[in-house]
């Protein structure tokens, strides 16, 4: 038989096959899935960062330099992922798709990391780039989203032939938020993470700050009691509630459609 018969009985078999679904609350891997016959859905949230403009960056070094610079990015971001109880599960050049632990808080994890991985970035990664020469300007971009994503196994039989693949527009999503982002938001994330993440990473909270000295709030006019001769008196201004945030929403097109999305460049320092 040759290849072109092969092709088509092949494709023929793949496009017929009832292709079995078992939903899973963990983050699947190669060992639950046989090769084009079972897949897994999976509920959770997905991140996807690579380095700005890295297709400059190859072209303008020796590729040992490239491959070292990438190297030390993607190892950052694979220890950080995995401390926030996350699992990479897929290398593409310069970047990575982490999906999180659908028990644990999967938009919180994912959201961490992302800030905490700006704050390794811009602290110690570029820094350590930077002096040896390599590359000014280093930086990334972060892609979040959340929604049910089919995974399987594709490829053809043999150790080195077959991959996962994380197939859902939720994948999509957070790879082209990720591909925007750049500074001065880092980060992007959708409305369902937005939804999904505790007040302090959203960081809006309530400060109390004196009135008279922010235009735009409301002026009381504060009664001060009747001074009688005695000790000097410190008076304070009144102090008004004020929220404030490091996010910022926007519109996004998305697929045929439009999507929220939130937008930031806020960071976690590592301890």
């Amino acid at each position: 038989m040759g290849l072109k018969e092969e092709l088509y009985e092949e494709i023929k078999r793949i496009l017929d096959y009832d292709l079995q679904v078992t939903n899973l609350k963990r983050i699947p891997s190669k060992g639950d899935l046989t090769l084009g016959e079972t897949a897994a859905k999976i509920r959770t949230a997905v991140l996807f960062t690579d380095i700005r403009n890295s297709s400059i960056y190859a072209d303008t070094h020796w590729q040992k330099t490239t491959s070292k610079t990438i190297n030390a990015f993607l190892n950052c971001a694979l220890r950080i992922v995995k401390k926030n109880n996350g699992e990479v599960r897929s290398f593409n050049g310069d970047s990575l798709l982490a999906l999180f632990d659908p028990n644990n808080s999967p938009c919180t994890g994912a959201v961490t990391s992302a800030m905490e991985l700006i704050w390794a970035v811009r602290n110690i990664i570029a820094p350590s780039v930077c002096e040896k020469g390599y590359i000014e300007n280093f930086d990334i971009g972060i892609g979040i989203s959340f929604g049910d994503i089919l995974c399987s196994r594709v490829g053809i039989r043999g150790e080195d032939n077959n991959d996962l693949i994380w197939t859902s527009s939720t994948t999509n999503l957070a790879a082209k938020m990720g591909n925007q982002a750049s500074k001065p938001f880092n980060i992007i994330i959708d409305n369902k993470v937005w939804e999904s993440i505790p007040n302090k990473l959203k960081l809006n909270e309530t400060r109390l700050l004196p009135q008279n000295k922010y235009e735009g709030l409301t002026q009381l006019t504060p009664t001060f009691p009747r001074l009688t001769p005695g000790p000097a008196l410190s008076l304070r201004p009144p102090l008004l509630p004020f929220r404030t945030s490091y996010w910022e929403g926007t519109i996004m097109p998305f697929a045929k459609g439009l999507e929220k999305v939130y937008k930031t460049s806020y960071m976690i320092p590592l301890s």
